[in-house]
């Protein structure tokens, strides 16, 4: 049995045909290495988008202690998964596909929806995956903690799936912000089609915004029978479990304030990158586990409850226990947008529209009920605004999200109407 290997995968992509392809290579490793993977070369015209799965079996049973993922810029994603239990994405029916020096076969999304469909790969453990596209960050270069590997038997089923966007003829998200923001400064009245409550009788006249949070935390390590001392303390662990009671215990409550951990990790050692949200842990119980992060969001209906909460957590968080120091940094998301006069006044106006067409009343929506949208961005600048008059649907962010047609001409008619007497 091979140990402590490598696996090194590599998509390779051409950007359209103004756009210059890079073809390039991580290093060949040899069988007694490890196993390379590298898919062909496919193009991605302007405008449109490609997801293919790739499956191979793995030649020989192997630990893989070290992994080396590297895409082209342009992609979204790149994921390996184990493959269990076949539903509609069946490995046989697809076409033979050499990726590198292994054998495999290909399912493109632009030939079978079943590429696209998460629930086709519900049970399949994810091994390794890759959002580093930009030019300076392609490459990933992670090594597991000392004694601690990935096992593959021969012949195991591995899916390698690869999702491109090609958007040259599209404006960045902050060329688009920055481009809606100009819009709104010229603009009255701003309205929004993004979706909110899934609820045709509702309307938002508010959206939260949504910020990041990572909590760091830095102990003394130690065996287990000194925790408590004063030469020790008590570990990161406690540290951070006292940091998030405390927010519980000092900040719920409050009207349209929330906090959410979302991920937590904390051991002797511990690997986290926090690009995707993926900590890999290794420790012992008898030794105080030095180190531990958390990650969350806040989401806030005002600029002004952002930065008090925001100053709230601070001083939670550097109140540390003896023996630990803790940090806590956010990154900014979604502005949001709180509700104000002008934006119930254009409520107003739809409600009344929906009534006179027969729909019956369109009331405000709790913001609780819905997420951060672009609206948010142009809603300073304009006198009235709201949002969740568009297309409606349901299972928003899930492989189950569908749009309900049967609101489209429901919609339409009372958008059409509210900007005729808007005019």
């Amino acid at each position: 049995m091979k140990k402590g290997g490598w696996i090194l995968v590599l998509a390779v992509v051409g950007c359209g045909s103004d756009t210059a392809k890079q073809t390039w290579l991580l290093p060949e490793l040899s069988a007694s290495q490890g196993l390379s993977v590298t898919t062909p070369e496919f193009d991605v015209p302007a405008g449109t988008e490609v997801q293919d799965c790739y499956f191979f079996a793995v030649p020989q049973a192997i630990d893989v202690d070290h992994l080396k993922l590297a895409i082209n810029t342009g992609s979204h994603h790149m994921n390996i998964f184990r493959v269990k239990t076949i539903v509609n994405l069946d490995p046989a029916t697809g076409e033979a596909v050499k990726l590198g020096k292994i054998d495999g076969t290909v399912i493109r999304g632009a030939d079978s929806a079943e590429c696209w469909k998460a629930a086709n790969w519900a049970d399949w453990p994810l091994v390794a995956n890759s959002q580093s596209s930009g030019a300076a960050e392609q490459v990933i270069d992670w090594n597991l903690p000392a004694g601690v590997a990935t096992h593959f038997e021969a012949g195991e089923m591995l899916m390698l799936q690869v999702h491109y966007v090609n958007s040259t003829d599209q404006v960045t998200p902050e060329a688009a912000r920055a481009s809606l923001v100009a819009a709104a400064k010229a603009a009255d009245v701003a309205i929004g089609l993004e979706n909110g409550a899934d609820d045709p009788k509702t309307a938002l006249t508010a959206r939260r915004g949504y910020t990041g949070w990572q909590i760091d935390v830095k102990a003394r390590s130690a065996h287990s029978s000194q925790i408590f001392t004063d030469e020790v303390g008590a570990g990161a662990i406690y540290e951070l479990a006292r940091i998030l009671h405390t927010f519980y215990d000092e900040l719920h409550g409050e009207e349209l304030l929330t906090f959410n951990p979302g991920l937590i990790a904390g051991s002797t050692q511990l690997n986290f990158d926090p690009k995707v949200l993926h900590a890999e842990t290794f420790g012992k119980d008898n030794i105080v586990a030095p180190v531990a992060v958390a990650t969350g969001d806040l989401r806030t209906i005002s600029t002004e409850q952002l930065e008090r909460t925001k100053e709230r957590m601070r001083k939670i968080v550097a109140a540390s226990l003896p023996g630990a120091a803790s940090t806590i940094t956010f990154s900014d998301g979604g502005v949001p947008m709180p509700p104000t006069d002008g934006n119930r006044k254009l409520l107003s106006m739809y409600d009344a529209v929906s009534r006179d067409l027969g729909f019956g009343p369109v009331t405000a929506v709790d913001p609780r009920r819905a997420g951060a949208a672009d609206i948010s961005y142009a809603a300073p600048y304009v006198e009235m605004a709201i949002d969740g008059i568009g297309l409606l649907g349901h299972g928003n962010h899930t492989p189950d999200e569908v749009a309900d047609l049967r609101t489209f001409p429901i919609q339409s008619e009372r958008l059409a109407v509210l900007l005729l007497r808007l005019k």
